[in-house]
């Protein structure tokens, strides 16, 4: 009797739609490397009592180059949210995380890093609304918006981020009585012009930052396409450059503050 053989089977072709191997993406963990040392450099210029600029070039360009650093901050933590969802069995699951992980980089803002800053626990003296409370809030936010498709989650950032003006407007529309009563907390969401709380220091507000997360978001998308395709998308193919480049529209929006509209269209043009 002739032994039996086991059948061969060629591998399946591997679809986009497979999930991303567990090994971290070096790229990305690269880049927010970079940006944390870059910041480091700056907060040690700010314990050392150094003024910001000043007529040193080294002062200069690392104060300068560290306004790109919470854009990058919130881009990619949008971006790692889209790849770390992939784990998960349902976007219930990630959203859950997003919450959890976000309420407690607010609780850590308003304790160990406020102590790291100030030295003491008078909160009625200062309290600060730094990255780390920004990069919170937006988490929780974004964990509302993870059930839509990442695309639209993406056109949505976007959006908030050119249209960012809007936000103004809302809380004076209310009757002077509550502008002067709970005004103050919209402060928090967007720049209104509203009296702000004494001994609060509000470095970093929702909008427009929770639009560069959803972006980010939608961005994650990018890394799920092959190689050829991914620098397609993302640069254009060598023969038809593309005009839109998703990254320097981000960016070019948020850091001159309060730009036009238009002029943020034509930067992403």
């Amino acid at each position: 009797m002739n032994p039996v053989r086991p059948i061969a089977l060629a591998p399946r072709p591997r679809s986009r739609n497979d999930e991303l191997p567990s090994a971290r993406i070096q790229s990305i963990d690269i880049l927010r490397g970079a940006v944390m040392v870059l910041m480091a450099i700056d907060h040690v210029r700010v314990f050392s009592g150094i003024p910001a600029g000043g007529t040193a070039p080294g002062i200069f360009f690392t104060r300068w180059i560290t306004h790109f650093c919470a854009p990058a901050f919130a881009f990619l933590a949008g971006t790692a949210a889209f790849l770390y969802g992939k784990k998960f069995a349902s976007q219930h699951a990630l959203a859950r995380y997003l919450v959890t992980r976000g309420l407690l980089l607010v609780l850590l803002e308003l304790t160990v890093i406020r102590f790291a800053w100030t030295f003491n626990f008078n909160y009625g003296q200062f309290t600060l609304a730094g990255v780390i409370w920004m990069l919170g809030w937006c988490m929780v936010v974004l964990a509302g918006l993870v059930r839509l498709p990442p695309k639209a989650v993406g056109a949505i950032g976007l959006g908030i981020i050119f249209f960012q003006q809007i936000f103004r407007f809302p809380p004076h529309l209310l009757p002077a009585s509550v502008q002067k009563s709970i005004g103050w907390i919209w402060e928090f969401v967007y720049p209104a012009g509203l009296e702000n709380r004494s001994g609060i220091g509000i470095l970093y507000v929702l909008v427009p930052w929770i639009g560069v997360m959803a972006a980010g978001y939608g961005f994650g998308t990018i890394f799920r396409l092959e190689t050829e395709e991914r620098r397609n998308c993302a640069c254009g193919p060598a023969s038809r450059p593309r005009r839109f480049s998703y990254w320097p529209a981000v960016s070019s929006s948020i850091l001159i503050p309060h730009p036009p509209t238009a002029f943020r269209y034509y930067c992403a043009s």
